[in-house]
C-alpha cells in the first residue's frame, strides 16, 4: 500500500484506547515511519502500549497472570520490534525514556530470529509477530531484504500448514514466490504431502534435485543435503523403494552432511526399522548377518550423538539397547570357557568393533549427553559380559565425574541395595569415579553416600505409641543426618527436582562452552524440625526443608515401599511429555502429563516429592453427593459383590440400579470451585487432556489399580495426577477379578468434561497422545527395557538370572511385547488380530472403558471408587488378592 492509500485509510481513523484498534495503531506507525516523524512515531508508541498494559495489569492480579495476558504481551513484542525497524531502517529517533543502541539490520535480523523462537508456538501469536515483521521489512523498499520477506512469508506458510490451516499456507506460499525464497520448493512439498497429494510431493521435490541450474558447488550446499534428506524421508513413508536403494539415499545425504546429527540419525533409524522387522530369535547361524547389522545401527546412531543431541531421547536409548543386548547374546552363545574365548574369528571381531565404537562415543559425546540415559544404564550394571560391564562402568564414572550432583541421587539404590551383586558392581564404579579426583569431589562423593544412608534411616523411623508429630531435635536416629547438613566443607546436595536433574541440552549443535546446568542450583540446607506422620499403615513421614535460596519444600519419606518401579514410570512419563511438546498438535492443544520426582534409596524406601493442593478424586465425590442429599452408604452397593456364576444380564441389572441411585455429580464440583467462566473453561480443559493422556499411557503401560483413590485432581486449575504405580504391566488382569477396562472412564469421568463427553477434545487429544507413542515406539521399548534387567517389579514369575547377577525375566519380556503390540494397534487377546488405526483403536478403547459388559463384572470396591459413593473399608467388602 501506497503512503497516499494508507493516508486515505487512516484519516478516519482515531487511534482510540481500544484493544480492537491496535491494528490501526500500527498503520499509524507505518505512516509515521515512512514520514520520518520520531515525534508522532513516538506519541502513537505510547498510547498503543499504554493501551496494552491495562489488561496486562488486570491480569497480574490473577492466577496464571502470564498465561492470561499473553495475547496482550505478543502484541508487545510486535511492537517492540516495529520501533527496532523503525529506528534501524528508518532514521526514526528512540524514545528518551526507554533509550536502546540502534543495531546493524544483520544483527537486527538474527535478534529477531531468536526472539521469534522463544515465543509459543501457536498459530496466531507466530503470525502476528510475523505480519508485523514483513509489514516494517516491505516498507523499507530495500533489494538487500526482499530475502528476509520471502523468507517470512515462507515462515508463515510452515506455521499454517503445521496448524492445519492449508489453504492459508496455500496462500502464503503464492506470496513466497514472489520473492523466490531458497527453501520455498522443500515447503512446497511439504504442504503437498500435508494435503495427502503424497506422489505430487515426491515429484515436485525429485524434479528440484534433478534440476540443472545446481551448480557443483550448490550440490554440496546444507540446502541441497536438506531437500535429498527430505526426499529419502518421504520415500521412506510411502515406501516407494526397497531396503537397498534406501540405504543408498540416506547414505549419499550423510555423505553430502557428514557432520549433521540428522543426517546419521534417519539414515540409523531406517536401518534399526529393517533390523527390527528381522527380530526373532538370533540362531549361532545367523549371528553374523545380525552383528553386521547391529554395527551399522550402533555406528550410525554414535555418530548422530557426535555431532547433536535433538534426537538423543530416540538414538541414545536404542543405541544402547543394541550393543548391551548383543553383548549379552555373545556372552551366551560363545560364553568365555577355561580362560579362551569360544567365538568365531569373525564374531569375535564384531564384538570388538561394537566396544571400539562405543568406546569412541564416550570420547567424543558429551557426558550431560549419557545423564539422560543414566537410569537405562544404572538398570544394566549386572551385564554378563565383563568387558561390555567395564565400558559401562567408565560411562557412568566420567558421567558422575562430570555431575556428581545428579548422578549420586541416580547411584543412591546401589549404594543402598540389599542384592550383594548389585552392591558390588556399585562399588567398582565409585573406585573409577573416585581416581585422580580432587579432594572436594571425593569429599562430596563420601558425604552424599551417608546423606543417603540417612535418609533411608528417617523414611524408617516408626511414630512413638499414637503420636502424628515428631520433631528432627528429640529424635535420635536423625542426629547424623543434621549434622551434616551443619558441616561446611562439603557442597551440600540439590533437591532431586527434575528442573534441576535433567540437562538443558543444545538445540543447534554442540557448543564449545555450553552449560547443561545452572552454577546456582539450590541446596538443601536444613530440615524444619517438625514433621507429621501421615495416617496410613506404613506411617510415611510428611518433611520440609530449606534450601540456599529460603525456599520451603516438602518431601513424603516412604518405608516398606519399594519406589524404583514409581521413578521408572516417572521417567517414562517424562519422555512422553517431550514428545508432546516436540509434536506441533499436541503442543497447540497443550498436552501434558502431571508428574513429581521419585527418588527410591533402595529396595524398601525413599522420597517423593509432595504435591500441594492436590486431592483424591473420591474425597471429591463423596461430599458432592453428601451436599446433593443422595447417602454414600446405600446398601444397594451389596447387589454388586462379585459372583463369576452370575448371569451377565442380571450383573448388568444390578449396575444400572447403582447408577441410577448415583447420578454424576462431578460437573457440580467445577461449577462450585471454578465460579469464573475463564476458570471453569481452563479447569474443565485441563481435566480432559489430562485423563486423555494418562488414560493412552496407562493403557499402553498396563497400568491398573485406577480407582478414585490414586488419582488426584489439582483444586486450583483442575489437572490430573497419579499415583501409586505398583499394579503395572497388566497385573490387574492377574488378579482374583481381573480388571476388564483398558482405563477408567466412569460416567462421573465423563461428567466433567462437559456436554460433549468422550467426544471431540478428549477424543482428539487421545488420538493424538496415542499418534505420538507409535512414532517413538522403538524410544518407548529402550525406556522400558530397564524393567527387564533391573528386578524392580514383581512379576510373578521367576526369572533367569546370569552368573553376574542381571535379571532376564520372560515374564518382563512377555509384558514388553503385549506393549509393543498395543502400540502398533494389535488386540490383546485376540491372536488374528489385524493392526489398527490410531482412531480405530482409540474407537476401541473407549468402547471397552464404557460398555457395561466390562463395567459390571469389575471389583465391587474398583466400581464403588470409581463412583465415589462409600469409602474403601465400606463393610462387607472383601479386600482383593492376587489369583
Amino acid at each position: 500500500m501506497s503512503t497516499g492509500a494508507l493516508e486515505n485509510h487512516l484519516e478516519n481513523e482515531p487511534i482510540g484506547q481500544l484493544p480492537n484498534k491496535w491494528s490501526v495503531g500500527v498503520g499509524r506507525l507505518l505512516l509515521d515511519c515512512k514520514k520520518g516523524d520520531s515525534a508522532d512515531f513516538q506519541l502513537t508508541m505510547g498510547n498503543l502500549r499504554a493501551q496494552m498494559m491495562a489488561p496486562v495489569c488486570a491480569a497480574s492480579m490473577q492466577k496464571r497472570a502470564y498465561h492470561r495476558c499473553y495475547d496482550q504481551i505478543v502484541d508487545l513484542h510486535a511492537l517492540q520490534e516495529l520501533e527496532e525497524g523503525a529506528t534501524t531502517w528508518f532514521g526514526i529517533e528512540p524514545d528518551e525514556e526507554m533509550k536502546f543502541v540502534v543495531k546493524p539490520g544483520a544483527q537486527l535480523l538474527a535478534e529477531w530470529k531468536t526472539r521469534l523462537a522463544l515465543a509459543q508456538p501457536s498459530y496466531a501469536n507466530i503470525q502476528k509477530i510475523l505480519t508485523v515483521r514483513r509489514i516494517i521489512l516491505e516498507a523499507t523498499e530495500r533489494p538487500e531484504l526482499r530475502l528476509e520477506i520471502g523468507n517470512c512469508w515462507l515462515h508463515s506458510a510452515k506455521v499454517a500448514r503445521q496448524s492445519q490451516h492449508l489453504q492459508t499456507a496455500y496462500s502464503f506460499l503464492l506470496n513466497a514466490s514472489a520473492y523466490s525464497p531458497p527453501e520455498l520448493p522443500a515447503e512446497q512439498a511439504k504442504w503437498l504431502w500435508a494435503k495427502g497429494q503424497k506422489e505430487q510431493a515426491i515429484a515436485s521435490l525429485e524434479k528440484v534435485v534433478r534440476n540443472d541450474s545446481w551448480s557443483d558447488l550448490a550440490r554440496t550446499s546444507p540446502l541441497f543435503a536438506k531437500t535429498k534428506l527430505l526426499l529419502a524421508r518421504y520415500y521412506e513413508e510411502s515406501k516407494s523403494l526397497e531396503t537397498t536403494e534406501m540405504v543408498e539415499k540416506f547414505s549419499e545425504v550423510v555423505k553430502l552432511m557428514p557432520n549433521v546429527e540428522k543426517s546419521h540419525f534417519y539414515l540409523g533409524q531406517y536401518r534399526d526399522k529393517v533390523l527390527e522387522g528381522k527380530s526373532t530369535k538370533v540362531t549361532k547361524e545367523e549371528f553374523k548377518v545380525y552383528g553386521d547389522q547391529v554395527l551399522l545401527v550402533v555406528g550410525d546412531f554414535v555418530n548422530s550423538l557426535k555431532y547433536g543431541c535433538h534426537f538423543v531421547h530416540q538414538s541414545l536409548p536404542r543405541l544402547l539397547t543394541l550393543w548391551l543386548d548383543f553383548s549379552s547374546l555373545f556372552t551366551y552363545e560363545y560364553p568365555f570357557k577355561k580362560g579362551k574365548d569360544t567365538a568365531p574369528k569373525e564374531i569375535q571381531e564384531q564384538f570388538n568393533n561394537l566396544r571400539s565404537i562405543m568406546k569412541e562415543g564416550l570420547a567424543r559425546i558429551p557426558k550431560y549427553v549419557f545423564l539422560t540415559a543414566m537410569p537405562q544404564l544404572i538398570s544394566r550394571i549386572c551385564h554378563p559380559n565383563e568387558q561390555a560391564f567395564v565400558l559401562l562402568a567408565e560411562i557412568i564414572a566420567k558421567t558422575t565425574q562430570a555431575f556428581p550432583q545428579q548422578a549420586m541421587w541416580h547411584l543412591a539404590p546401589l549404594n543402598l541395595s540389599k542384592k550383594k551383586t548389585r552392591k558390588d558392581r556399585y562399588k567398582r564404579i565409585m573406585e573409577l569415579v573416585r581416581k585422580d579426583q580432587p579432594a572436594p569431589l571425593l569429599t562430596f562423593l563420601t558425604k552424599k553416600e551417608d546423606f543417603c544412608s540417612q535418609l533411608a534411616v528417617l523414611c524408617n523411623i516408626q511414630p512413638k505409641g499414637n503420636s502424628k508429630t515428631d520433631s528432627f531435635s528429640e529424635c535420635g536416629e536423625t542426629r547424623t543426618l543434621r549434622r551434616l547438613l551443619k558441616e561446611d566443607d562439603w557442597l551440600h546436595p540439590i533437591l532431586p527436582f527434575s528442573a534441576f536433574m535433567n540437562p538443558i541440552l543444545p538445540t543447534d549443535g554442540y557448543q564449545q562452552k555450553h552449560e547443561a546446568f545452572s552454577d546456582t542450583l539450590p541446596t538443601i540446607r536444613e530440615f524444619v524440625d517438625k514433621f507429621v506422620y501421615m495416617p496410613s499403615l506404613m506411617k510415611p513421614k510428611k518433611v520440609s526443608l530449606i534450601d540456599s535460596n529460603g525456599q520451603t519444600y516438602t518431601l513424603l519419606c516412604k518405608p516398606k515401599d519399594d519406589l524404583r518401579k514409581d521413578s521408572r514410570f516417572m521417567d517414562l512419563i517424562n519422555i512422553v511429555e517431550k514428545f508432546l511438546r516436540e509434536d506441533a498438535e499436541c503442543r497447540k492443544r497443550q498436552l501434558k502429563i502431571r508428574s513429581y520426582f521419585v527418588v527410591p534409596l533402595n529396595e524398601d524406601c525413599g522420597i517423593l516429592e509432595w504435591v500441594p493442593n492436590v486431592g483424591p478424586i473420591r474425597a471429591i465425590l463423596i461430599q458432592t453427593y453428601k451436599d446433593t442429599r443422595i447417602d454414600p452408604h446405600n446398601p444397594i452397593f451389596k447387589t454388586l459383590n462379585y459372583n463369576p456364576n452370575r448371569p451377565i444380564e442380571e450383573s448388568i441389572a444390578n449396575f444400572r440400579k447403582v447408577l441410577a441411585a448415583y447420578p454424576p455429580v462431578f460437573h457440580i464440583w467445577f461449577q462450585k470451585k471454578f465460579a469464573d467462566s475463564m476458570e471453569w473453561l481452563t479447569a474443565r480443559l485441563n481435566f480432559s487432556r489430562d485423563v486423555a493422556v494418562m488414560s493412552i499411557v496407562g493403557y499402553i503401560m498396563g497400568l491398573g489399580d485406577r480407582h478414585s483413590e490414586n488419582i488426584l485432581i489439582d483444586e486450583t486449575n483442575g489437572e490430573i495426577l497419579h499415583v501409586d504405580f505398583s499394579c503395572l504391566f497388566n497385573n490387574g488382569e492377574r488378579l482374583e477379578v481381573p480388571e476388564r477396562v483398558p482405563f477408567r472412564l466412569t460416567h462421573n469421568i465423563v461428567d466433567a468434561m462437559g456436554p460433549l463427553g468422550v467426544e471431540g477434545f478428549f477424543r482428539t487429544a487421545c488420538e493424538l497422545t496415542l499418534k505420538v507413542i507409535r512414532e517413538q515406539k522403538n524410544t518407548m521399548l529402550g525406556v522400558l527395557k530397564t524393567f527387564v534387567h533391573d528386578p524392580l517389579v514383581d512379576w510373578q514369575g521367576k526369572g533367569t538370572k546370569s552368573e553376574s547377577g542381571e535379571m532376564v525375566n520372560e515374564l518382563a519380556v512377555a509384558n514388553l511385547l503385549k506393549i509393543e503390540q498395543r502400540i502398533t494397534g494389535q488386540i490383546s487377546g485376540v491372536s488374528d488380530s489385524v493392526a489398527l488405526s490410531v482412531q480405530g483403536e482409540v474407537n476401541y478403547l473407549i468402547r471397552e472403558a464404557t460398555t457395561e459388559r466390562n463395567l459390571s463384572r469389575m471389583y465391587v470396591v474398583a466400581k464403588v471408587c470409581w463412583l465415589g459413593a462409600v469409602p474403601l473399608n465400606f463393610p462387607d467388602i472383601p479386600r482383593q488378592r492376587p489369583a
